[in-house]
């Protein structure tokens, strides 16, 4: 058995593409390409909320979430372990909200912990995530 650790990194670019590419679905409001970057068995935590499980309940979540409001999301990544086919990545998330009635904006921002998963065909897919609220700050509206 070997003693080596994985690297902890910032950047790998196969999880880059991932992120783009979901950031990009998420603002545009597309849930089937979001559904097809998360693996069939994904499963999702955020506070107070039920499970997200799979692609069909992503699919639904965000379905009557972008009737109500347009997102852009961020990510500011804090620490990456890439290993054998698996990413772990935790960082700071920022969703800036736009109410489609009122036009209201709302920023959010959360702590994010992802487990990533490289499949078969090469992608890699988002496999399991769980958010949480930092502690406000002096002047921070999240």
């Amino acid at each position: 058995m070997s003693s080596k650790r994985p690297e902890i990194q910032k950047r790998n670019p196969g999880v880059e593409t991932l992120l783009a590419s979901w950031r990009e679905a998420i603002s545009s409001g597309n849930v089937e390409r979001m559904a097809l970057l998360v693996t069939p068995e994904a499963e999702f935590w955020s506070p107070g909320q039920a499970p997200i499980q799979g692609r069909e309940a992503v699919k639904a979540a965000f379905k009557s979430f972008f009737e109500r409001y347009e997102m852009n999301q961020e990510f500011n990544c804090h620490e990456l372990i890439v290993s054998q086919g698996w990413a772990f990545m935790r960082g700071l998330e920022t969703n800036r909200l736009t109410d489609r009635t009122t036009g209201e904006e709302t920023r959010v921002r959360q702590r994010a912990f992802s487990l990533m998963r490289r499949d078969s065909d090469g992608a890699w897919r988002f496999h399991r995530g769980m958010t949480n609220s930092p502690p406000q700050v002096a002047g921070d509206r999240a």
